[in-house]
C-alpha cells in the first residue's frame, strides 16, 4: 500500500508538473500570437493618414509618396481591394525573403509586409506583377483574401487599384485559385512574355472562380493588358497557396510598344530597315521561342498566422482528463 500510495504521488507530481508547463506554453503562444495581430494593426493605421490620393499624378501625389519614403524609401506604391482590409503600402527588396519578417518600417515583424516580387519593375510597368503578404487572421496583411472563397462576396466585390507616384491604376478582380509555391504559371513574371492567351486558357482549367466577361475583355487585348496576382499561404497545407488575380486594360493614352513598323518602312531609308526588323520581330510574334528557364527561385511565400488554438485548447483538455483519472484512480486505491 505503501509502495502504492508513493507512485501515486509521484504520478501526481509529474501530471502537474506537465500541466503547468503545457499552461506555460499555451499562455505564450496566447501572447506570441497577440503580438503578431496588435503590431500588424498597429503599423499600418499609423501609415494610413499619410496615404496617398488616387486620380492623375500631380504635386499632391509626389508630396504623398515623399512622405511615405521618408518612412522606408522602399514604399513604392500603396493596394487597396474594396471591400476587405487589404489597404497598404507595397514594398520591395533585393530578395523575396527580407519582407517576409520585416514590417514597413524594416523592423522585425512576424506579420511581415506587402511586398512586389523582386523580378518586377518598380514602375509596376510588367505585364505580370506579383505582390506577396502573410495570411494573417483578423482580416489583416492578406488575411481578407480568404473571403474571395464564397462565390457571393466574389461576384460582389471586384474592384481593386494601386497607387503610385505615376497616378492610380483601377483593376478589376478576375479569378481566384488555388496553386502549389512551384506554378510558373503565376509565379515566374516574365512566363507569359505579356501574351495572355495561355493565361487565359490556365485560368478557364484551374480557376476555382472566374468572372467570364472579364476573361474575354483579357483575350480580346492580350498585348495591352496588365494582370497582378495577389498571393498569400493556405492554411495547413505547406506549399500550397492561394491567390486573387486582378486584371487592368491598359488605357490608350498608354499604350504598350508600336507594332505597326513594317508600314513605315518605305519611307525610310533601305540601310535603316534591316537593322531594326530583327529587333521588332521577337516582341511582336509573342511566340514561346524565348519561355524563361525553370529557376528555384519562387519566394517561399510566408507562412501562415493563424489564430488557431484547436491543438492547444486540445492538449488543455487531454491534461486535465489524464489528472482527472489519476485522481479518481488514486482514491480508488486508498
Amino acid at each position: 500500500m505503501k509502495a502504492l500510495k508513493g507512485f501515486n504521488t509521484v504520478a501526481a507530481v509529474v501530471v502537474a508538473f506537465l500541466m503547468a508547463g503545457i499552461m506555460l506554453v499555451s499562455g505564450y503562444v496566447l501572447w506570441s500570437n497577440t503580438r503578431v495581430y496588435r503590431a500588424a494593426g498597429d503599423v499600418y493605421r499609423s501609415l494610413l493618414d499619410l496615404k496617398p490620393e488616387g486620380g492623375e499624378p500631380g504635386k499632391d501625389s509626389r508630396t504623398a509618396f515623399e512622405a511615405l519614403r521618408a518612412v522606408n524609401p522602399d514604399i513604392l506604391a500603396w493596394l487597396t481591394v474594396d471591400n476587405t482590409g487589404i489597404d497598404y503600402p507595397v514594398v520591395q527588396a533585393a530578395d523575396n525573403a527580407y519582407y517576409m519578417s520585416r514590417d514597413v518600417y524594416g523592423e522585425f515583424s512576424l506579420a511581415g509586409s506587402i511586398f512586389l516580387d523582386y523580378r518586377n519593375s518598380s514602375d509596376f510597368s510588367d505585364p505580370h506583377l506579383i505582390i506577396y503578404g502573410h495570411h494573417v487572421e483578423r482580416g489583416l496583411m492578406f488575411g481578407d483574401l480568404d473571403k474571395y472563397r464564397d462565390p457571393d462576396f466574389f461576384a460582389d466585390n471586384k474592384s481593386a487599384s494601386i497607387i503610385t507616384d505615376q497616378g492610380q491604376y483601377d483593376y478589376t478582380i478576375i479569378a481566384t485559385a488555388d496553386a502549389l509555391d512551384s506554378e510558373t504559371r503565376l509565379f515566374d513574371p516574365s512566363h507569359w512574355n505579356g501574351d495572355f492567351e495561355g493565361f487565359c486558357t490556365f485560368l478557364e482549367d484551374n480557376a476555382i472562380l472566374l468572372r467570364s466577361e472579364t476573361l474575354e475583355e483579357l483575350r480580346a487585348y492580350p498585348q495591352s493588358s496588365q494582370i497582378a496576382v495577389l498571393v498569400t499561404c493556405t492554411s495547413g497545407q505547406t506549399g500550397s497557396r492561394f491567390v486573387v488575380i486582378l486584371y487592368r486594360h491598359i488605357e490608350p493614352d498608354n499604350p504598350p510598344e508600336p507594332t505597326e513598323t513594317p508600314s513605315e518602312e518605305p519611307a525610310e531609308t533601305p540601310t535603316e530597315t534591316p537593322t531594326e526588323t530583327p529587333a521588332e520581330t521577337p516582341t511582336e510574334t509573342g511566340e514561346p521561342t524565348e519561355t524563361p528557364e525553370p529557376t528555384d527561385d519562387h519566394p517561399d511565400t510566408p507562412v501562415t498566422y493563424d489564430s488557431d488554438f484547436r491543438w492547444v485548447f486540445a492538449t488543455i483538455i487531454l491534461c486535465s482528463m489524464i489528472i482527472i483519472a489519476v485522481t479518481v484512480l488514486t482514491r480508488k486505491k486508498e
